[in-house]
């Protein structure tokens, strides 16, 4: 019976676990270019309404999709959905990661601390805007890469796939879970740094 409720217990509470939703409200908003439009969209909104000084969108090489252009990363992908949106300001700076084809989350935090330092751009906090589950991972490796100077706030936006409540009864819900759960533990305990 106790490990019926812990297991119970666990499967109720994991998905809020990695989906964490801890903004800072901090004026630099950090937004993964993988995201789906809807996302970018809750992302021009939150920059808007924030007088964001930078939204940054980053990314590197567009990998598994239909028909990627050679060289295309996701970073600019997301610059020319936001173009067709009419989301594409002032304030976006594309960002873009490089071919990393592994930890591909940490080489974006490290383009992106380098592009601030590049830039000369005194920031004490970031935002990173990101999709459900992959939340705690994502801030996670932004605040390995920025360090303790950098604060890092994260900004959940629910994953339309599934219901989050009940993730367990959505094939991409349990994909979803088990797959950044690992990934996690992964960056985690395994991680290090090059």
């Amino acid at each position: 019976m106790v490990l019926a409720l812990a297991a119970f217990g666990f499967i109720r509470g994991i998905h809020g676990f990695l989906a964490t939703d801890e903004p800072l409200n901090s004026d630099v908003l950090v937004v993964e270019g993988w995201v789906p439009e809807y996302a970018l969209k809750v992302a021009v909104d939150r920059a808007a309404r924030l007088k964001c000084r930078f939204l940054i969108l980053t990314g590197g090489l567009v990998l598994g999709e239909v028909n990627p252009e050679p060289g295309d990363t996701y970073a600019r992908v997301s610059a020319n959905r936001l173009r067709s949106m009419g989301g594409l300001s002032d304030r976006v700076r594309v960002v873009e990661s490089g071919g990393a084809t592994r930890d591909r989350t940490y080489s974006s935090a490290v383009a992106v601390r380098d592009w601030l330092k590049g830039e000369g751009e005194n920031v004490r906090s970031i935002d990173v805007l990101t999709l459900s589950v992959h939340a705690r991972r994502s801030r996670l490796l932004f605040q390995e890469a920025m360090g303790p100077e950098v604060a890092v706030g994260i900004v959940s936006v629910p994953d339309r796939e599934y219901e989050a409540s009940h993730w367990w009864r959505y094939s991409e819900g349990v994909k979803e879970v088990l797959s950044e759960g690992a990934a996690y533990l992964y960056a985690r305990f395994l991680f290090r740094p090059a």
